[in-house]
């Protein structure tokens, strides 16, 4: 078709590197036109606002056929609506599971929301992480300077995912050491790639995100780092321990100076011969010279080491040692909990119970629960509620990759939250085959809108509220496309407008009293009841949150909503094709954060659309330790931060956590008026509103941090089972 007037856009911008060219794939001449028998790789795109999203992927699939029956050896980069459309890609002639990738919308998509119901905000920095876009600090003045703030925000969406060889100095060196030795050049180590054998002998690349401690840097492993520049990522593969034998205190020009040297073959002998390779995790105090020991003497001080031991020894206490009966609580491939299957009806929330419950005991919840027999809970706390916007004729989004990361088996049981569909009875039918093996999991059948279904299931307690619809998407006019979602968070803060300085039991900061109310000026907050709007069209951003006037000009990544993590767009999603472009591990790096990465079983059980089975042997329990992702309180991490003579930087606290819990700090989840009262420009006649948080990706290392802040830390899950 013709270009539009955002294309024509694009156009004039990128005159000198980018052509329109209007044909079609599926014609043989339209493919000599545009010499695909010389391009590196093609790049197709899904159409996300389509009503039929299988028919989208239908005419996908056939193009791939089209562009492998021209070019047999071209990469392909495919975007697909709907997971179980896989299986008719995989058998295309000329299909190449190692060079060409295909990336599912619904997976990676109901999977970020999933994560961001766990670590509020989630999705907004993992999507920044792979937009690939760079961070000029005199253009983002520019655009930021009616919210300074921006700036710091816009700087870590500015960072890019980079795969770099490791050099033989990383050689025998555990995962932490190899952290610490990044963070000192100045980028950030997420994940390794290391050659393993599977269960069948066979060996190959997989992508080992925050290793546990006796994991060890081998030879022609590879480091995904997040940097800002591709000079910074250099330093990775630059890096030498005989160059450098102290990485502390190095100057920016130091940095900007490391080169490739010639000592690579003289350190491989060292390791050969004088220095063997550890098969235990390093100790740091083995040797107080280390090279990756703190130097800063406020960070030295082993400020956590007792807490850390307490936090230890009490975690080995309540590990149980997994019996056979234990077995039972997992699926087969053991990444996952499991219940057998259950029955619709026994997961349908009865109104007239529940409406009952609240008339009778609207105050003293907990204390008369017991006294009303139900085959349901009545009262729901902590808990995630899903509005979701469908009806009989609704096609279905796959719901089960919305569940999967809230039902990892990476958690501990007692951690599993409760979810809460609210939606029509008749579109839940048809998910329903593929949740029924997720315990705790209810139904409420009932329009998302209607403000007393929500009242019903304690909306007001609920840790995260994710709304998303599956209707409108047939509608011409694009700004109606959204408004069932946009219609359910107005209801939602019509709910909260009526509860104006009432605390919810349960925020992000900790657990307060119910019914305490605020003293002095009664503040609208508006995130209190945390919510997650999905949007399909990015300008509909502005009516999800009125207020700021700039919105509508601004980038969708830039926007307020999108900032604090409670709003998402589905084109957000491109950005992970052009990095898989770069980066061919890219997608099952993200895949490994989500789910625990995808083996040859979970494959096929999620492409064929068939149920989860129960777990029949306990090697199965090895699937558990792998990564997990938190936003804890700085307070849990430096308990003594309110009592420090010297504020903590964002480097002491990377380095302390690191050391002495094990985990690694990617970010900050901050008050945004606490970023509003440390800027210099700041008026105190702004609005502000002292519940709503910031995503800060990697911030400064000179950066202070604030007793307030919660920190996203990604950390290897040591759950015992022997």
């Amino acid at each position: 078709k013709t270009p539009d007037i955002e294309m024509e856009a694009l156009l004039k911008r990128y005159y000198t590197k980018l052509q329109y060219f209007v044909g079609s794939i599926m014609n043989v001449v339209d493919l000599q036109r545009i010499q695909v028998n010389k391009a590196t790789a093609c790049l197709i795109i899904a159409n996300k606002e389509c009503a039929d999203p299988n028919s989208d992927d239908s005419a996908n699939i056939m193009r791939v056929i089209s562009l492998k029956n021209f070019n047999h050896h071209i990469r392909i980069l495919l975007q697909l609506l709907r997971y179980h459309n896989k299986l008719n890609v995989v058998s295309i002639p000329g299909w190449s599971t190692d060079n060409d990738e295909i990336i599912c919308i619904s997976e990676l998509k109901l999977g970020l929301i999933g994560m961001s119901c766990i670590a509020p905000g989630f999705a907004t920095m993992m999507t920044n992480i792979f937009r690939m876009s760079s961070y000029d600090a005199q253009k983002s003045q520019k655009m930021t300077q009616i919210w300074p703030w921006r700036d710091l925000y816009y700087r870590g969406a500015g960072m890019k995912l980079y795969l770099e060889e490791m050099p033989s100095s990383f050689y025998g060196k555990s995962f932490v050491e190899s952290a610490l030795i990044c963070f000192k050049l100045h980028v950030m180590l997420l994940a390794v790639e290391m050659e393993r054998s599977d269960e069948n002998d066979i060996t190959r690349m997989i992508v080992n995100v925050i290793p546990c401690d006796n994991c060890i840097i081998l030879p022609g492993s590879r480091a995904f780092i997040v940097c800002m520049s591709n000079e910074e990522a250099n330093r990775v593969k630059y890096y030498c321990s005989i160059c450098y034998p102290v990485l502390d205190n190095l100057t920016e020009s130091q940095l900007k100076q490391m080169r490739k040297c010639s000592h690579g073959e003289e350190i491989n002998v060292k390791l050969e011969e004088e220095i063997p390779i550890r098969t235990q995790p390093f100790d740091f105090s083995e040797n107080e010279h280390a090279i990756v020991r703190i130097s800063d003497t406020n960070v030295t001080q082993p400020l956590l080491s007792s807490h850390s031991e307490q936090i230890h020894s009490s975690c080995k206490n309540c590990y149980k040692t997994l019996s056979t009966e234990d077995i039972s609580s997992f699926d087969s491939t053991g990444m996952f909990y499991f219940t057998p299957p259950r029955n619709i009806e026994d997961a349908i929330l009865d109104t007239n119970v529940l409406r009952e419950y609240r008339s009778e005991f609207p105050e003293q919840r907990f204390a008369h629960e017991e006294t009303m027999p139900s085959k349901h809970p009545l009262y729901f706390q902590d808990h995630i509620i899903v509005c979701l916007h469908a009806d009989d004729t609704s096609p279905t989004i796959g719901l089960r990759n919305f569940v999967l990361p809230l039902r990892a088996s990476s958690f501990r049981r007692h951690e599993l939250p409760t979810i809460i569909f609210v939606t029509d009875l008749c579109y839940i039918r048809r998910e329903w085959d593929m949740l029924s093996t997720f315990p705790d999991i209810y139904i409420l059948n009932g329009s998302p809108i209607n403000p007393y279904n929500l009242k019903l299931i304690s909306i007001h307690d609920c840790r995260q509220c994710v709304i998303m619809s599956t209707v409108d998407r047939g509608n011409l006019d694009t700004y109606l496309v959204d408004k069932s979602s946009v219609l359910c968070a107005l209801t939602i803060r019509q709910i909260q407008m009526k509860r104006v300085g009432l605390l919810s039991q349960y925020s992000l900061t900790g657990r307060g009293r119910v019914n305490q109310y605020i003293t002095g000026t009664k503040l609208l907050r508006q995130n209190w009841i945390n919510t997650l709007t999905t949007l399909t069209i990015d300008s509909n951003v502005q009516y999800v949150e009125q207020g700021h006037t700039d919105e509508v000009d601004l980038q969708f990544f830039l926007t307020t909503p999108f900032a604090s993590g409670t709003a998402f767009a589905d084109s957000v999603l491109d950005c992970i094709l052009s990095c898989a472009y770069y980066n061919v591990n890219a997608v099952n790096l993200l895949r490994n954060i989500l789910v625990g990465g995808i083996d040859v079983e979970l494959e096929d059980i999620l492409a064929e659309g068939k149920r989860f089975t129960q777990c029949k042997s306990p090697e199965m329990f090895q699937k558990r330790k792998r990564a997990r992702v938190a936003l804890v309180a700085i307070c849990n991490l430096i308990p003594d931060i309110d009592t420090r003579s010297d504020p903590v930087t964002f480097s002491s606290l990377f380095c302390i956590s690191l050391e002495y819990h094990r985990m690694v700090v990617m970010g900050i989840y901050r008050l945004l008026d606490v970023l509003l009262k440390r800027d210099p420009n700041w008026k105190g006649n702004q609005s502000i509103n002292d519940q709503k948080r910031i995503v800060i990706y990697y911030p400064p290392y000179d950066y202070h941090m604030d007793r307030t802040d919660m920190v996203y830390v990604m950390q290897h899950s040591h759950l015992e089972d022997d």
